[in-house]
């Protein structure tokens, strides 16, 4: 819809209302505090407003029957509230490509049945609780593009359902956990690029066979690229580039036949890429331009 203008403080008196969606319109100015009398909502979304702007307002947390929660895209700034913990009936909590600048709330560690957690693209700052380790239900733990810091917490064994974790472009360090890879099969996407992780693949990672897109890239990971990667037969995409691994490609790469897009250079390898399958993928980028590395399947050499 192309509905403009502000939202109306007037709203507050549909007090029996259950689902609100206001997505996708020309609406402007504040998200109104009276909308704290929605004590009967269970489906709320104003998504898609990019004129939307000022504070989430913290009487968003008498909410308490709200099942689903979306704010996303649009101009909202400060700080994510920490009344926001109240709602523990939330499944998902979508407050994605927004400006929100705050640190991560503790209080989230409340929402038990949360499932979908994006806050991805945003200013948020801080570490990531150890607390939000309590979230068991967790299918999507979506907080890239931030300014994340800090080591990730080794707690991924408390989420045996994840099927979608992006931690990429933040500032986070040390070690990936070992625990990264407890989802084993669920585990669909894994993004980690453009951090500063250290250290070599923790073996976990080998019984994510279902994986479709794993994003290491620019990071200082070293070691050899194990060869239990080909295993992902899933995977379409894979980025090991810009880091410090080490020794030759595994031929085994070459059993990923649905890969679409290999990037390994910037990195300490030699040898000869083993083509196989890979003569299908779209873009394939290796040290070759120097015979650095031998391959011929390569769309870029650098």
């Amino acid at each position: 819809n192309d509905i403009s203008g502000t939202l109306p403080t007037q709203m507050g008196k549909l007090v029996n209302l259950k689902s609100v969606h206001l997505e996708d319109n020309l609406f402007s100015g504040g998200i109104p505090t009276e909308i704290g009398m929605w004590t009967k909502i269970e489906d709320l979304s104003f998504s898609g407003n990019g004129d939307l702007e000022g504070g989430i307002p913290t009487e968003i947390g008498y909410l308490s029957n709200l099942e689903r929660l979306w704010i996303s895209d649009t101009q909202l700034i400060g700080p994510i509230p920490t009344e926001i913990g109240n709602l523990v009936l939330l499944g998902e909590l979508n407050l994605s490509n927004n400006n929100l600048n705050s640190t991560l709330p503790e209080e989230i560690e409340n929402i038990l049945p949360l499932e979908w957690l994006d806050l991805t693209s945003n200013s948020l700052t801080g570490e990531i609780p150890e607390s939000w380790g309590s979230l068991a239900s967790l299918k999507n733990f979506e907080v890239g593009d931030n300014e994340l810091e800090g080591e990730l917490p080794d707690f991924f064994e408390r989420f045996p359902y994840l099927e979608s974790a992006s931690f990429h472009e933040n500032i986070f360090i040390g070690d990936i956990p070992s625990s990264i890879g407890s989802a084993g099969a669920s585990l669909r996407k894994l993004t980690l690029g453009e951090n500063r992780f250290e250290g070599e693949l923790p073996e976990t990672l080998k019984d994510c066979i279902n994986l479709e897109r794993l994003d290491l890239g620019t990071n200082q990971l070293k070691g050899e690229i194990p060869s239990w990667i080909g295993d992902m037969e899933k995977l379409v995409f894979l980025d090991l580039s810009d880091n410090r691994f080490s020794g030759s490609v595994p031929p085994e790469l070459s059993n990923l036949r649905n890969l679409r897009e290999l990037r390994l250079a910037e990195n300490l390898l030699v040898g000869t890429v083993p083509c196989g399958s890979l003569e299908t993928a779209t873009f394939l980028s290796a040290d070759c331009e120097n015979s650095v590395v031998e391959c011929t399947c390569c769309t870029e050499c650098m």
